[in-house]
């Protein structure tokens, strides 16, 4: 877990904790859904760290060539294979 993403769960459940308190429906209603968009942001912050380590994994094939037909190449988003294709053809 990155600093960041801890930092929202934690407002995460600051949120919950202070919806439990409310009375309002509405209020108590909207403090969870708050809950629930630093709940988003922490998972973000998880995946935008674990792309950062990635980044030397050239388009997340480790440079293997024999991922470039595998299921996993489809998976991807097409800037990666692009990049993978682009590191095969330079090596």
């Amino acid at each position: 877990m990155t600093d960041a993403s801890q930092r929202y769960r934690a407002r995460a459940e600051e949120c919950r904790a202070k919806a439990q308190s409310f009375r309002d429906a509405r209020a108590r209603a909207q403090m969870f859904k708050l809950a629930d968009e630093y709940e988003l942001k922490a998972k973000q912050a998880e995946a935008s760290e674990l792309e950062k380590n990635d980044s030397s994994d050239v388009g997340g094939f480790g440079g293997d060539s024999r991922y470039l037909n595998s299921e996993n190449a489809l998976k991807q988003p097409p800037y990666r294979l692009l990049f993978a294709l682009l590191h095969q053809a330079t090596n």
